[in-house]
This record gives structure tokens, C-alpha cells and sequence, in this order.
């Protein structure tokens, strides 16, 4: 008898992709980070009004195998509080007024796609957010997006841009998209989207829901929402969802997870509703204790790494050659690369054992070490009670899910989808 010398392999999967919303201030960080060669994640999206702030870190994520991603802002242009930025309002896209279902700012939709796709050769992006907008404003708005997305696929392909990928972003409330009759017609919409290869992967973004406002029963309802979205075939992405969005790509609800830097775990629509009080302003970067899954200001990870026990916390990875004081004096740097190593750890986890695994061994020592924050500092108590409250959820889930199959959401790539049959 021959014996076979063939070895069977797990099916190797994409890794879970991490993205990272880039303003004004973190290109040039991004940009450095990548240069020397620390992880940054699968994505960057751009905005658009940072301007020339953005041309280094576009030209070394594209060299480095990064997705650069163009978010289009088109939210922002029909909300009366987006509207009121300057730089909002000045994009070649934005029109003269507010954007609603039948007026784009005095646009026509040809007009609009077609000055996002030119913006899109010019930068050399490899993707774009398509330009979609909050339906809980008017539910009308999903079909005038299905019609932008179609334009601006065909606008990109007729500019030679065949290879940019186009994630759609849909934008709402869990009550909106709760609602079986109209996610019914959402799916519908987005299923013909992704049958003519227009849509390459969709960013589920909630009103109302984050890292802050993740109660036990909001996490069951968008775990539970992404997981309906599976069956579309495109990978499926949380935006705005940072700490908990690892829990839930854990989970196998989503394939990736977005935020800002430090910042950007939360998504609020409603604050665009109305006109904005006073000027803007960027808040400093918080620190990311990760053992505890919180992030807090300077001062108070200063204090807390002091205390006796506490300071196991610092960080003892690359992006912090010093420990906790690199970690405290460059927060940022230490944050993009802590995040994308939560990942990748996480990725190397067969499918099937990645909840199970990042509740044991990430979510339960998480646990334990902000019940011990919040006894040096009373403020983070609701922090504690938040992660106590994932953990039991979650745990429940865990439990269900053994007993009955579910689906897990193919991560992005950053590729074009194949044809279908």
C-alpha cells in the first residue's frame, strides 16, 4: 500500500479589515506609520475637504496595499448641520443648497456622479464610499441612491476607473432598518446593485449606535441585522463601531470594522438635523488602554498607570518604544496600531472559534480590569457596566449560536467582485 504524502489545509479566509476614518490632522501620521512599515489596517477613508492634507498618505497607502477610500459626504450635504461647513458645502459635488430626494443642490444626478468619479481618478483612489444619505430623513432617499450608486459605477468604468471599488454605506436607525416591510425593499435594491456588479461590499452605519451606546439589546438587534445582510454575498462592514464592531466581526456579524482615531465609535446623524452652535473643534486624542477596551484623556491614563497593579496596562508593542509614556505622548500612533493588531489576532482564529475566543480571552480579563478602573476612578464605572452587560449578552449568544447555525460575513478585500454565472 502507498501511503499519501497529500496534507488537507483549512480553507484560508481574508483577515477581518480594520479602517480608519482620516481627518485633517491624522494624514501625516498615517502616512509615517506606513513608511515604516507598522500596521495601519485594510483601509483609509479619505475626506475629501482635508484638501492636500491627505496626497502623501493616498500615495503610501496605494504602495503599501491600503485601501484609500473617498467618502463622498453626501450625509453631510443633505443635512442643514453638514451643509453649514464651509468645506462641506465647497465640494464640486455639493450643488448651492441642501440636498433632498428631488433636488441635489441644483444637480442632476448625472452632474453629481459624475464630478465623484472625476474626483476619484484625480486622487488615484482605490475606493469610494457611494453616495448615499440617512433614510430616517425621507425613506425615498434609498432609490435616488440606488441611482447615484448606478451612475457612479458607470461614470468610474467609463474613466478608465473600472478597478475602484464602491462600498455602499446604509445609513440609518435600527428602528428604520428593523422594519420588515422596507428592509424587505432595501434588500431588494441592493440585491439588483450587487447582481450587476455596481456594489462591492456594504458599510452598515447606525444612528445610535456604537462603542458608548451598545446596550444588550441594540447589540442583539444589529448582530442580528448584519447577520440578515449575509445572504446579499458582499462583504459587510460596521462603520462607526471601533471597540464593540471587534466583538462583533468576533461574532461573524461583520467582516470589518471602521472608526476615527481615538475617536469616531458612535454614530450620530441627528446632530446634522439642525444648525450648528458656535465653531467646531478637534478634541485632543484620547489613550486606548486596551486590556480594558476604553479609551480616556492623558491626564487620566497617567493617573490610573501610576497606581500599583495598574500599570500592566501600558503598552509593550512596537508603536510604543517607551512603554506607557510613548503611549500617553502619542496616543494616535498608539491606537492605529493596537487596533490593527486586535485584528489580526483575531483573524488567525478559525472562523468557528473566534467568539468563543474573544470573549475568553479578551472581553473577560477586559472585564475584570475596568471593574479595577473604575475603583480608582468612579467615572469609568459606566464603562464597567458596560462591558459587564457585553459580556453576559454576549455569552448568551454564544450559547444560542451553538445550537443553531448562522452565517459569518465575508470580509472586504478591496477587489471588485467576481461576475456571477
Amino acid at each position: 500500500m502507498i501511503e499519501s504524502n497529500v496534507r488537507h489545509l483549512r480553507r484560508v479566509t481574508p483577515p477581518l479589515a480594520g479602517y480608519l476614518r482620516v481627518g485633517h490632522r491624522d494624514g501625516s501620521l498615517m502616512a509615517k506609520l506606513l513608511e515604516k512599515g507598522l500596521p495601519v489596517g485594510a483601509g483609509v477613508i479619505l475626506d475629501p475637504t482635508a484638501g492636500d492634507r491627505t496626497v502623501d498618505l493616498r500615495t503610501s497607502a496605494v504602495q503599501n496595499g491600503v485601501e484609500a477610500i473617498l467618502d463622498t459626504r453626501a450625509v453631510e450635504l443633505s443635512t442643514i448641520g453638514g451643509f453649514a461647513s464651509s468645506t462641506v458645502a465647497r465640494l464640486p459635488w455639493a450643488g448651492t443648497a441642501v440636498h433632498v430626494p428631488g433636488d441635489l443642490g441644483g444637480l442632476t444626478p448625472a452632474e453629481m456622479t459624475g464630478s465623484i468619479a472625476a474626483e476619484a481618478v484625480e486622487s488615484r483612489v482605490t475606493g469610494v464610499l457611494a453616495p448615499t444619505h440617512f433614510l430616517d430623513i425621507d425613506r425615498n432617499w434609498l432609490y435616488v441612491d440606488v441611482e447615484l450608486t448606478e451612475r457612479l459605477r458607470a461614470d468610474l468604468d467609463r474613466s478608465g476607473a473600472g478597478g475602484t471599488v464602491i462600498y455602499y454605506p446604509l445609513v440609518a436607525s435600527l428602528k428604520v432598518l428593523r422594519d420588515p416591510v422596507y428592509f424587505a425593499k432595501v434588500k431588494s435594491e441592493l440585491r439588483g446593485l450587487i447582481s450587476r456588479r455596481q456594489v462591492d461590499g456594504i458599510f452598515v452605519r447606525v444612528q445610535g449606535f456604537g462603542t458608548n451606546k451598545a446596550g444588550p439589546l441594540n447589540l442583539r438587534k444589529y448582530l442580528a441585522l448584519c447577520r440578515d445582510l449575509h445572504d446579499l454575498g458582499v462583504p459587510v462592514v460596521g462603520e462607526r463601531t471601533g471597540t464593540v464592531g471587534v466583538a462583533l466581526a468576533a461574532f461573524g456579524a461583520i467582516g470589518g470594522v471602521e472608526s476615527s482615531v481615538t475617536f469616531g465609535e458612535t454614530y450620530d446623524a441627528r446632530r446634522l438635523l439642525k444648525p450648528p452652535k458656535g465653531g467646531g473643534f478637534v478634541p485632543p486624542p484620547r489613550v486606548y488602554l486596551d486590556g480594558a477596551l476604553v479609551t480616556v484623556d492623558k491626564e487620566d491614563a497617567r493617573a490610573l498607570m501610576a497606581k500599583r497593579g495598574l500599570s500592566r496596562l501600558g503598552c509593550r508593542g512596537a508603536c510604543c518604544q517607551q512603554g506607557r509614556q510613548s503611549m500617553i505622548e502619542d496616543p494616535r500612533r498608539h491606537f492605529v496600531v493596537t487596533r490593527a493588531g486586535e485584528l489580526s489576532r483575531l483573524s488567525i482564529v478559525p472562523d468557528a472559534d473566534r467568539a468563543e475566543h474573544y470573549v475568553s480571552t479578551v472581553l473577560a480579563p477586559a472585564r475584570d480590569n475596568a471593574a479595577q478602573l473604575a475603583r480608582s476612578m468612579p467615572a469609568l464605572a459606566s464603562h464597567r457596566d458596560r462591558l459587564d452587560d457585553w459580556y453576559l449578552s454576549l455569552k448568551r449568544i454564544l450559547a444560542e449560536d451553538a445550537a443553531v447555525a448562522h452565517s459569518t460575513a465575508l470580509a472586504p478585500t478591496g477587489r471588485r467582485l467576481a461576475r456571477g454565472a
